[in-house]
């Protein structure tokens, strides 16, 4: 049972910290108000392709990296095996969070060269 809660800890904390860094990133990066609703299409649009791939990569790379990580932690502190489940949603976390950030990034690069190319359609 813990297993399943350390699981969906992981889940979830790494969509919102992903969300904020997205954000963050959209707000920086794209200026105009305009250029925003576009920004966050794409932004969206660049998350959900990369969601799929970066759920199963979380929970295969994340979950046995972050356990592997949290056993061999709580083991040298004389814990035992209690820090897996922590290991565990950390390293799902965290891949999950870099997975969909990078998708953020590719909905930002997208709006970055539709208003690239919408502005060099204007000066010809």
């Amino acid at each position: 049972m813990i297993v399943f809660i350390a699981v969906t800890t992981g889940l979830i904390g790494g969509v919102v910290i992903a969300y904020l860094v997205a954000r963050t990133l959209l707000l920086r990066y794209i200026v105009t108000p305009r250029d925003r609703a576009l920004g966050a299409i794409l932004t969206v649009a660049g998350v959900l392709l990369v969601l799929l791939p970066g759920f199963f990569l979380s929970i295969v790379v994340g979950g046995n990296l972050g356990g592997a990580y949290g056993e061999y932690v709580s083991q040298s502190i004389g814990a035992g095996s209690n820090g897996v489940p922590v290991g565990l949603a950390l390293g799902i976390g965290v891949v999950l969070c870099l997975a969909l950030v990078v998708g953020a990034l590719i909905g930002i690069g997208a709006t970055k060269a539709v208003i690239l190319f919408r502005s060099w359609r204007v000066r010809t």
